[in-house]
C-alpha cells in the first residue's frame, strides 16, 4: 500500500461506483425481496455512519453515483491506515462491495455475514434452480478470502490500533 497509496485508494473507491448492493432485480420476486431486506440496511448504515448516499438501480445498466458521495468515499478511504486499506484490498474485490467491506472493517459484520450478503444472488439461484457444486466451491473460496481479510484486520488492530474508528450504534 505505502509505495502507491493513492492507487490503492483509487482502486477501492472505484467499487463505490458499481457497488454490488446498488444493483437490484425486479424478478424473481424472492430475490428482489431478499435484496431489499439484506442490502438496504447496509446502504442505510453507510448513509447514517459516513454521510454517503449511494444510488440504487434495477437491472445491469450502470447507475451514476452522486459526485459528492464518491468524493466522501475517497476521503474516507484516504483516512484509513495502510493496514486497513490492505485488508479492504482483499475483501472488497471478493465481496464486490465497498459498503460491505467498510462494514466488515468496522466490525459491524462478521466474515460469514459479509459473505452471505455478497452471495445472496448466487445462493438464491441455487435455491431456485438446484445445487451447483462448482458454484458452491467458488462461494466457499470467497468466504475463505473474506475470513483471511478479517484475520488480517484483527492483526492490524492488535499491532497498534490501526483499524477504522469504532462504529456508532444505530437505532
Amino acid at each position: 500500500i505505502a509505495p502507491d497509496r493513492q492507487a490503492s485508494v483509487a482502486a477501492l473507491a472505484g467499487y463505490a461506483a458499481g457497488d454490488l448492493l446498488c444493483y437490484r432485480v425486479h424478478s424473481p420476486a424472492l430475490l428482489a425481496e431478499r435484496q431489499r431486506q439484506e442490502w438496504d440496511p447496509w446502504l442505510d448504515w453507510l448513509r447514517a455512519r459516513h454521510g454517503i448516499a449511494l444510488a440504487v438501480t434495477y437491472g445491469v445498466m450502470p447507475v451514476e453515483q452522486p459526485p459528492e458521495a464518491l468524493a466522501r468515499v475517497r476521503g474516507l478511504l484516504e483516512s484509513l491506515s495502510d493496514g486497513v486499506l490492505a485488508a479492504l484490498g482483499v475483501a472488497v474485490p471478493a465481496l464486490g462491495s465497498l459498503v460491505l467491506g467498510l462494514a466488515l472493517a468496522e466490525g459491524r459484520l462478521s466474515a460469514e455475514q459479509a459473505t452471505s450478503c455478497a452471495t445472496l444472488d448466487e445462493r438464491t439461484q441455487m435455491e431456485i434452480w438446484g445445487y451447483d457444486a462448482q458454484q458452491a466451491e467458488r462461494l466457499a473460496a470467497l468466504g475463505r478470502d473474506v475470513a483471511d481479510a478479517v484475520s488480517f484486520l484483527r492483526l492490524v488492530d492488535a499491532k497498534g490500533g490501526e483499524s477504522v474508528p469504532p462504529a456508532i450504534d444505530l437505532p
